[in-house]
């Protein structure tokens, strides 16, 4: 009877172990932080995720509120910290604005995607 209980936590135990290994790289936090309005744009836009980012594949742009383009440089891994991805940004009129990004993790090798809306006023 013990044993059959032992054999039954290690099956779960084998069971749940690659769902760690099933994340991607998840938003965190970002400046300007999601849904926030901010007087004046920061200089940079920083994106941080849950894993380590991939360079080559990983991008973020700013689009305004037509969907166009805003970002004149192209984004990048922070060379100190491959948590956080940075975005220049130029200076903004008010408006609301949209940072799309996508990310390919170096911990698992999956992508993920998403946005960061924010506005200035």
């Amino acid at each position: 009877m013990q044993r059959k209980i032992v054999l039954c936590w290690l099956a779960l135990l084998f069971a749940l172990l690659p769902l760690r290994g099933q994340a991607h790289a998840s938003l965190v936090e970002s400046t300007p932080a999601a849904n926030s309005v901010v007087v004046e744009a920061p200089p940079t836009a920083q994106i941080r995720y849950t894993e380590p980012l991939d360079e080559s594949y990983s991008r973020a742009e700013l689009l305004n509120e037509a969907g166009e383009r805003v970002s004149t440089t192209p984004s990048r891994v922070d060379p100190n910290d491959d948590y956080v991805m940075l975005l220049d940004l130029p200076p903004l009129p008010e408006g609301r604005y949209v940072i799309q990004w996508r990310a390919l993790s170096t911990a698992d090798g999956h992508t993920s995607q998403g946005t960061v809306s924010f506005g200035i006023g």
